[in-house]
Protein backbone atom coordinates (compact mmCIF):
# COMPACT_ATOMS: atom_id res chain seq x y z
CA UNK A 1 0.00 0.00 0.00
CA UNK A 2 1.13 3.01 -1.02
CA UNK A 3 1.52 6.54 1.26
CA UNK A 4 -1.29 8.72 -0.73
CA UNK A 5 -3.49 5.31 -0.46
CA UNK A 6 -3.07 5.27 3.33
CA UNK A 7 -4.29 9.21 3.40
CA UNK A 8 -7.04 8.72 1.48
CA UNK A 9 -8.85 5.82 2.57
CA UNK A 10 -9.74 6.66 5.87
CA UNK A 11 -10.91 10.22 4.38
CA UNK A 12 -13.00 8.80 2.18
CA UNK A 13 -14.37 6.78 4.69
CA UNK A 14 -15.22 9.31 6.87
CA UNK A 15 -16.85 11.61 3.84
CA UNK A 16 -18.45 8.78 2.76
CA UNK A 17 -19.85 8.49 6.40
CA UNK A 18 -20.66 11.53 7.08
CA UNK A 19 -22.48 11.86 3.36
CA UNK A 20 -24.51 8.85 3.84
CA UNK A 21 -27.16 10.10 6.83
CA UNK A 22 -27.48 13.16 5.03
CA UNK A 23 -28.20 11.64 1.40
CA UNK A 24 -30.74 9.39 3.60
CA UNK A 25 -32.43 11.95 5.06
CA UNK A 26 -33.24 13.95 1.95
CA UNK A 27 -34.47 10.66 0.29
CA UNK A 28 -36.80 10.36 3.13
CA UNK A 29 -38.14 13.78 3.64
CA UNK A 30 -38.33 13.68 -0.68
CA UNK A 31 -40.84 10.64 0.57
CA UNK A 32 -42.53 11.84 2.69
CA UNK A 33 -43.43 15.28 0.64
CA UNK A 34 -43.99 13.15 -2.31
CA UNK A 35 -46.93 10.76 0.26
CA UNK A 36 -48.29 14.29 1.93
CA UNK A 37 -49.14 15.59 -1.18
CA UNK A 38 -50.85 12.36 -2.45
CA UNK A 39 -52.75 11.77 0.42
CA UNK A 40 -53.86 15.68 0.13
CA UNK A 41 -55.06 15.15 -3.44
CA UNK A 42 -56.94 11.84 -2.44
CA UNK A 43 -58.39 13.95 0.60
CA UNK A 44 -59.75 16.39 -1.92
CA UNK A 45 -61.22 14.11 -4.56
CA UNK A 46 -62.68 12.13 -1.53
CA UNK A 47 -64.27 15.50 -0.23
CA UNK A 48 -65.50 15.99 -3.89
CA UNK A 49 -67.24 12.56 -4.21
CA UNK A 50 -69.26 12.64 -0.75
CA UNK A 51 -70.26 16.28 -2.45
CA UNK A 52 -71.38 14.80 -4.92
CA UNK A 53 -73.64 12.04 -4.26
CA UNK A 54 -74.69 14.48 -1.42
CA UNK A 55 -75.50 16.55 -4.37
CA UNK A 56 -77.07 14.17 -6.85
CA UNK A 57 -79.29 12.78 -3.91
CA UNK A 58 -80.45 16.07 -3.02
CA UNK A 59 -81.62 16.96 -7.36
CA UNK A 60 -83.16 13.03 -7.04
CA UNK A 61 -85.01 14.14 -4.02
CA UNK A 62 -86.98 17.44 -5.53
CA UNK A 63 -87.27 15.83 -8.63
CA UNK A 64 -89.12 12.71 -7.09
CA UNK A 65 -91.05 15.64 -5.19
CA UNK A 66 -91.68 17.93 -7.76
CA UNK A 67 -93.24 14.49 -9.81
CA UNK A 68 -95.62 13.64 -6.57
CA UNK A 69 -96.84 17.49 -6.65
CA UNK A 70 -97.52 17.70 -10.07
CA UNK A 71 -99.19 14.30 -9.84
CA UNK A 72 -101.49 15.67 -7.02
CA UNK A 73 -102.24 18.83 -9.10
CA UNK A 74 -100.25 20.52 -5.49
CA UNK A 75 -99.38 23.81 -6.99
CA UNK A 76 -98.64 25.65 -3.99
CA UNK A 77 -95.92 23.50 -3.21
CA UNK A 78 -94.31 23.28 -6.64
CA UNK A 79 -94.39 27.61 -6.52
CA UNK A 80 -92.71 26.98 -3.07
CA UNK A 81 -90.14 24.16 -4.61
CA UNK A 82 -88.79 26.92 -7.84
CA UNK A 83 -86.32 28.69 -5.50
CA UNK A 84 -85.10 25.48 -3.87
CA UNK A 85 -84.89 23.64 -7.40
CA UNK A 86 -82.63 26.79 -8.37
CA UNK A 87 -80.20 25.92 -5.36
CA UNK A 88 -80.47 22.37 -5.61
CA UNK A 89 -79.64 22.88 -9.51
CA UNK A 90 -76.81 25.09 -9.23
CA UNK A 91 -75.29 22.57 -6.60
CA UNK A 92 -75.36 20.16 -8.67
CA UNK A 93 -74.07 21.79 -11.78
CA UNK A 94 -70.74 23.19 -9.87
CA UNK A 95 -70.14 19.50 -8.75
CA UNK A 96 -70.80 18.33 -12.00
CA UNK A 97 -68.21 21.12 -13.14
CA UNK A 98 -65.42 20.04 -10.84
CA UNK A 99 -65.98 16.53 -11.53
CA UNK A 100 -63.01 17.32 -14.43
CA UNK A 101 -60.49 17.81 -11.91
CA UNK A 102 -61.64 14.97 -9.50
CA UNK A 103 -63.73 12.66 -10.81
CA UNK A 104 -61.45 9.34 -12.76
CA UNK A 105 -62.29 8.72 -16.42
CA UNK A 106 -65.09 6.35 -16.10
CA UNK A 107 -66.80 8.48 -13.49
CA UNK A 108 -66.42 11.52 -15.54
CA UNK A 109 -68.19 10.22 -18.59
CA UNK A 110 -70.96 8.78 -16.74
CA UNK A 111 -71.17 12.28 -14.90
CA UNK A 112 -71.69 13.58 -18.42
CA UNK A 113 -73.86 11.19 -19.78
CA UNK A 114 -76.77 11.38 -16.89
CA UNK A 115 -76.31 15.49 -17.24
CA UNK A 116 -77.25 15.12 -21.11
CA UNK A 117 -79.66 12.59 -20.67
CA UNK A 118 -81.27 15.27 -18.10
CA UNK A 119 -80.98 18.27 -20.14
CA UNK A 120 -82.61 16.86 -23.08
CA UNK A 121 -85.53 15.10 -20.51
CA UNK A 122 -86.07 18.75 -19.12
CA UNK A 123 -86.03 20.34 -22.60
CA UNK A 124 -88.83 17.59 -23.71
CA UNK A 125 -90.71 18.50 -20.19
CA UNK A 126 -90.64 21.79 -21.16
CA UNK A 127 -91.60 21.61 -24.49
CA UNK A 128 -94.64 19.19 -23.31
CA UNK A 129 -95.63 20.85 -20.57
CA UNK A 130 -99.64 21.15 -22.54
CA UNK A 131 -99.65 17.71 -21.96
CA UNK A 132 -99.49 17.70 -18.23
CA UNK A 133 -100.11 14.28 -17.07
CA UNK A 134 -96.76 13.23 -18.90
CA UNK A 135 -94.48 16.02 -17.22
CA UNK A 136 -94.35 13.84 -13.26
CA UNK A 137 -93.12 11.11 -15.42
CA UNK A 138 -90.33 13.01 -16.71
CA UNK A 139 -89.40 13.83 -13.39
CA UNK A 140 -89.70 10.40 -12.22
CA UNK A 141 -86.99 9.48 -14.81
CA UNK A 142 -84.75 11.68 -13.57
CA UNK A 143 -84.95 10.47 -9.97
CA UNK A 144 -84.19 7.27 -11.40
CA UNK A 145 -80.95 8.92 -12.71
CA UNK A 146 -79.84 10.91 -10.27
CA UNK A 147 -80.75 7.60 -8.16
CA UNK A 148 -78.18 5.79 -10.26
CA UNK A 149 -75.79 8.21 -10.66
CA UNK A 150 -75.29 8.14 -6.96
CA UNK A 151 -74.26 4.62 -6.94
CA UNK A 152 -72.17 4.79 -9.70
CA UNK A 153 -70.34 7.97 -7.55
CA UNK A 154 -70.45 5.73 -4.57
CA UNK A 155 -69.05 2.56 -6.20
CA UNK A 156 -66.15 4.37 -7.53
CA UNK A 157 -65.18 5.82 -4.14
CA UNK A 158 -65.81 2.57 -2.77
CA UNK A 159 -63.63 0.80 -5.33
CA UNK A 160 -60.72 3.43 -4.27
CA UNK A 161 -60.76 3.07 -0.85
CA UNK A 162 -60.84 -0.80 -0.96
CA UNK A 163 -64.34 -0.86 0.80
CA UNK A 164 -66.59 -4.02 0.03
CA UNK A 165 -68.64 -3.91 -3.49
CA UNK A 166 -72.20 -2.93 -3.17
CA UNK A 167 -74.54 -4.53 -5.64
CA UNK A 168 -77.30 -2.16 -7.47
CA UNK A 169 -79.88 -4.71 -5.91
CA UNK A 170 -78.53 -4.11 -2.16
CA UNK A 171 -78.26 -0.44 -3.12
CA UNK A 172 -81.81 -0.04 -4.25
CA UNK A 173 -83.38 -2.59 -1.56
Amino acid sequence: MDFPQVLTTPLLTIVGAAASPGFAGSLGVKRALEQAKHQRAFDRRLEWYEKAVRASMKFRQLAEEVAIAIKNDDLTTLERMISTRLQVTRSLQRTLTESLVFADKRTYIELKRVLKESQRRIGETTQDLARSEDVHIAYEYIATLMDRLSFDLATSIRKQLDLDEITIEEFEE
